[in-house]
């Protein structure tokens, strides 16, 4: 059996919409509220964007996606450039070589380890919305 370019995209492009559901389901159990907010559109044009996001540190598998999505949805949009958490872009910009799971993980743990810290966000959806 061969499986043209063709189909592999098909698959792929499936593959991506199923995860974007399976996330989407994921942001409104645990951040409801946000989700609200965003509306519908507004979930899935952050899930788009935290997708191309992690991606562009390497982030590629689901697991991974969803833990930079998460704490992009607790620390706001742009999380890794706000200057109030050079932690973020200190462990997404690490050594090359450490994997992106490693750094994923450690990014997760970093900011569960830091949410009671920082002070109250105010995320880019709360701002455009008010």
């Amino acid at each position: 059996m061969i499986i043209r370019k063709e189909q592999m995209e098909a698959f792929s492009q499936a593959r991506l919409k199923d995860f974007k559901v399976r996330m989407r389901e994921h942001l409104r159990q645990f951040f409801p509220g946000d989700c609200v907010l965003l509306g519908e559109a507004g979930v899935h044009e952050e899930i788009h964007y935290g997708i191309e996001r992690a991606r562009s540190y390497g982030i590629v598998n689901e697991r991974g996606i969803c833990k930079f999505v998460d704490v992009m949805f607790v620390f706001g949009h742009n999380f890794e450039n706000n200057a109030a958490f050079p932690w973020a872009a200190e462990i997404l910009n690490d050594d090359p070589a450490l994997h992106a799971t490693d750094r994923v993980n450690f990014l997760f743990q970093s900011a569960k380890a830091r949410i009671d810290e920082s002070p109250p966000l105010e995320k880019k959806w709360q701002r455009d919305r008010v």
